[in-house]
């Protein structure tokens, strides 16, 4: 997308650690290099990307004891997109932990996503595609970035997303639900495993050499996976969530 100058009006990039693929996104975005590679690193506009202080890309996370981007941020995104770039040919902006948008704030950002300007670039960043409005969702190029999942959780996080893989692997629903269990008592340790489980199963689906039931198999397994991770992160009780997993065995 970069090398061919075409980079969509709306990126969803979904991974635990975003914060570098979507920065160099941004500023692939702005540059003013005229050679192939970009960013060049070397032009004033990906100067200020890597500063921080470019005036035409603007991020955007929640805010408050509720951790969410409100409609009112939404809608002075909205506004702003209308104004013409100041320095680049395009204005970019990044929305990190996009998922927690309120439902009145995702309505509201669906409205520029729906007939954006031409130069504006969206960039929203959560940990899975499927935790965003499906019209949010079918509004975007979607970039999965599980991989570097291994490396950005804890040891113990990754062994039990192994663990409970090869449980899943096996059909052996009695040790997946006895993993489960373990994890309902820490809700952030839940969720991350979900997350590293959700990284293997992509990186077996991709790598699978098989056909018919087995990749079936595997893409039911990640969508539910990736459900119940998307259920704990708003905050759904952890039993029920691990009912619902263990029913999908």
């Amino acid at each position: 997308m970069i090398r061919s100058d075409r980079i969509p009006n709306t990126v969803i990039i979904e991974s635990m650690s975003p914060e570098d693929l979507a920065s160099f996104l941004a500023a692939a975005a702005v540059c003013s290099s005229d050679g192939p590679e970009k960013p060049c690193g070397l032009c004033p506009d990906c100067k200020k990307a890597k500063s921080g202080t470019h005036p035409d890309i603007t991020e955007i996370r929640p805010v408050g004891k509720a951790n969410v981007i409100t409609v009112e941020m939404a809608r002075e995104l909205r506004s702003d997109a209308y104004i013409q770039p100041n320095d680049a040919d395009r204005k970019v902006y990044i929305l990190y932990n996009a998922d927690l948008c309120t439902e009145q704030a995702a309505n509201a950002l669906l409205k520029i996503l729906e007939e954006p300007p031409v130069y504006a670039v969206f960039i929203l960043c959560c940990a899975s595609a499927g935790s965003l409005l499906p019209t949010v969702r079918s509004r975007g190029v979607i970039v999965s970035d599980f991989g570097e999942a291994k490396t950005v959780v804890a040891g113990k996080i990754q062994k039990k997303a192994d663990e409970l893989l090869g449980a899943m692997m096996a059909g052996d629903r009695y040790q997946f639900v006895k993993l489960l269990k373990q994890l309902e008592k820490d809700r952030a340790v839940y969720k991350e495993t979900l997350f590293a489980l959700s990284g293997s199963l992509a990186d077996a689906l991709r790598s699978s050499a098989g056909a018919g039931q087995s990749v079936f198999k595997l893409a039911k397994m990640l969508g539910a996976v990736r459900d119940a991770g998307d259920a704990i992160s708003r905050n759904a009780a952890g039993p029920l969530v691990s009912a619902v997993l263990s029913m999908q065995l």
